[in-house]
């Protein structure tokens, strides 16, 4: 008997995977800006809502964040991401969110896709970049002061 594959079988086989991977292709096509918990299809257009935690996001964009930090003029500052390599092991000094408000110089934040999701309160301003699929760079958001003019 014949062992080695025919042309008919061989191409029957390269179809069998091909249909497949190209349902995966059209199928993150709606999706949008892919983020670290893209590959979870079945969450839809916003899969961090189900899959965002330390499994995914453990402070590896750290080094990314400094690279934009230096290429920016080290502008001060908040460290919102997740994890357990702060910035500062990076030699990024940090500023306090309490104290980020009364800086000389309007600071941002480094913010992990994982800290936005479970703490959907931080103060985050627009996103002046996104660094990663796990990191983005915001400008902070200082807490407007109450009118007191009545």
């Amino acid at each position: 008997g014949n062992r080695g594959g025919t042309a008919a079988s061989i191409a029957s086989g390269t179809a069998a995977l091909a249909v497949p991977a190209a349902a995966l292709a059209v199928g993150l096509l709606p999706l949008g800006e892919p983020t670290i918990a893209s590959f979870n299809l079945v969450a839809g257009e916003r899969p961090e809502r189900f899959l965002a935690d330390s499994n995914l996001d453990w402070g590896q964009d750290a080094w990314r964040v400094r690279e934009w930090w230096v290429d920016n003029g080290e502008p001060p500052i908040v460290d919102l991401t997740f994890g357990p390599a702060p910035l500062g092991f990076y030699a990024i000094p940090t500023v306090d969110a309490d104290a980020a408000c009364a800086l000389d110089a309007p600071p941002v934040v480094a913010l992990s896709l994982s800290r936005h999701v479970l703490e959907p309160d931080l103060p985050v301003g627009d996103r002046v970049d996104r660094l990663t699929n796990a990191v983005a760079i915001h400008r902070f958001a200082c807490p407007t002061e109450p009118d007191t003019k009545a």
